[in-house]
């Protein structure tokens, strides 16, 4: 029987047949930067792609795909090249044959042949305009892929000198990239000059406030936002983090290296250390108190008596459903541990015990000499602080009268709701601002009436713990307990790991609670005498901080 009755019914293309036969197609052509946009390589690409379809009687069904400038690094990511697969696979009705582009190594530069075998299964050929192969024969299509192995291996080595170019620049102190903030920038191919602009002050306080007064970044924002001076939690966290500001340089080209800069400081290298240590308390297993657990103070400071670590705090569910009261438990959240004990019970202990403390025979005399240099330096700080203030109020008032202007003129009723609610914000915070500008205009000119005040809260630390506010409790418990208390179920007493050798304790017969199950010496909970100094420093702080 003739076998050319059957060729109607056979699969693939001709054996005989190597030209590109007519059919439906499309184009996508794309440059990588912005540059090769403006200087009209588009345009260049897509007069190729049309007259090499119409040498091939290929008709083009729909507008060109790309004509922006997208890297060919990722694939998947090219929002062009994803449209024109998403077009392909919705209109199979149009039977679309080929995708053209300018040239196979523009098409794709990772070097994979997963887009060209996607696009194939669904019966679609890659053409190249500037290729004269047929890649549906098998030597055109080892050339298509030898095309894409060679643009990989170009973009490899183009990373890899742009890499050991920025990477030489870095070991000679010269940053790459933009500065972070707090910086102003000027690079030239020549030259490069990194100056602290007036968000760099902003930051240094930052910086302080954790390091020094050990505030927590929500604190902290909340005093910069006072000042003028807005930023997130997360970027307040990512400056924190960051040693470019201590003069030191990181970055992925450095491979694990550390490098100085040629920049200038906005802090010193141990300021930078200590508010990072202040950072990773909580990977330690050290807790920064949240605002909405008010009722438990201690948190932070007390310790699992059964694995060490810091307690958290909840309220009974049980007791509010069953009597409609609110119980505060202390908890250790350690799976299998299931210490807990009533927040009340806990801060009556300790409140007893802190009352046996006072400072460990040091004189008045000394005191008063030390809290002098210390609050006039600090002062000089709250003039700084004031100032800074008071320009944030008078950028607020001028808001304000703006505002109300607008309202007054507004006719649509939601719309002057809005503004009323942010004039009543606004009118909010100038007040907030203005009673803590007077609290540091006061600390300036009361000093002497203040220093009395401390001399005579310093020697009671249960009379000043009572009276100020939760961060500084916690502040102050860290400072009188550094290695955190434990609250012994068993003979209702706190039990300290450790005790500042700053204080002294009038009668105590209580003892070291892990000590005892480790086997420790009872003098080794207390800080050895060098600390001292560093007590007193720290003491006066939050001390001031409270005043």
């Amino acid at each position: 029987m003739n076998k050319e009755l059957f060729k109607s019914f056979a699969k693939g293309d001709s054996a005989s047949t190597s030209d590109i036969t007519p059919g439906n197609a499309v184009i996508y052509n794309r440059v990588s930067t912005k540059e090769q946009e403006d200087n009209q390589s588009l345009g260049h690409q897509l007069e190729s792609c049309k007259r090499y379809a119409e040498r091939y009687n290929l008709n083009i069904i729909t507008e060109p795909f790309g004509g922006v400038f997208e890297s060919a690094k990722t694939d998947k990511e090219r929002k062009e090249f994803n449209r024109m697969l998403t077009f392909i696979k919705r209109n199979k009705k149009l039977n679309i044959k080929y995708a053209i582009v300018w040239s196979t190594s523009r098409f794709s530069r990772t070097g994979s042949t997963v887009v060209l075998e996607d696009l194939e299964n669904m019966g679609v050929i890659v053409l190249s305009a500037t290729s004269n192969y047929n890649p549906k024969t098998p030597s055109g299509k080892f050339n298509q892929r030898i095309e894409l192995a060679n643009a990989a291996f170009d973009n490899e080595m183009k990373s890899q000198q742009t890499k050991d170019l920025g990477r030489a620049r870095l070991l000679e102190g010269r940053w790459i990239g933009k500065a972070p903030r707090g910086y102003d920038q000027k690079t030239t191919k020549k030259q490069q000059t990194i100056t602290i602009n007036e968000e760099g002050k902003f930051i240094k306080k930052a910086f302080h406030w954790k390091a020094d007064e050990k505030l927590t970044n929500q604190e902290i924002i909340q005093r910069l936002d006072k000042l003028g001076y807005h930023i997130t939690k997360q970027k307040l966290s990512e400056v924190l983090k960051n040693p470019f500001y201590c003069g030191k340089m990181i970055h992925n080209f450095l491979n694990g290296e550390v490098v100085d800069g040629n920049h200038p400081l906005i802090i010193s290298e141990e300021t930078f250390l200590k508010a990072n240590e202040m950072l990773n308390l909580r990977y330690k297993g050290g807790y920064e108190q949240k605002k909405e657990k008010q009722w438990a103070t201690l948190l932070g400071t007390l310790k699992c008596p059964c694995c060490g670590f810091n307690v958290t705090a909840s309220i009974s569910t049980k007791m509010k459903r069953k009597y409609n009261r609110e119980v505060y438990y202390y908890v250790c959240s350690r799976k299998g541990c299931k210490f807990n004990n009533q927040v009340i019970k806990v801060h009556e202990v300790f409140n007893s015990y802190l009352s046996n403390f006072s400072i460990n025979n040091i004189s008045k005399d000394v005191f008063e000499k030390q809290l002098h240099k210390l609050f006039n330096n600090l002062t000089k700080q709250d003039k700084s602080s004031a100032q800074q203030m008071k320009t944030q109020v008078s950028k607020l008032r001028a808001q304000l009268k703006t505002m109300e202007n607008n309202w007054a003129l507004e006719i649509h009723p939601k719309k002057k709701d809005i503004l009323w609610n942010n004039i009543e914000d606004t009118e909010k915070k100038i007040v907030e601002i203005e009673n803590e500008i007077d609290k540091h205009e006061n600390s300036i000119l009361n000093l002497n009436t203040y220093l009395k005040y401390a001399i005579n809260m310093i020697y009671n630390p249960l009379k000043m713990w009572e009276e100020i506010e939760l961060g500084d409790k916690q502040r102050l418990q860290n400072l009188i307990f550094p290695e955190g208390i434990i609250y012994n179920k068993e003979n209702n007493h706190i039990e300290p790991l450790s005790i500042n050798n700053f204080f002294n304790v009038k009668h105590n017969n209580t003892a070291n609670y892990l000590g005892k199950e480790k086997g420790l010496n009872s003098e080794k909970s207390v800080k050895s005498p060098y600390v001292l100094g560093a007590g007193v420093k720290q003491y006066n702080i939050t001390l001031f901080a409270f005043l």
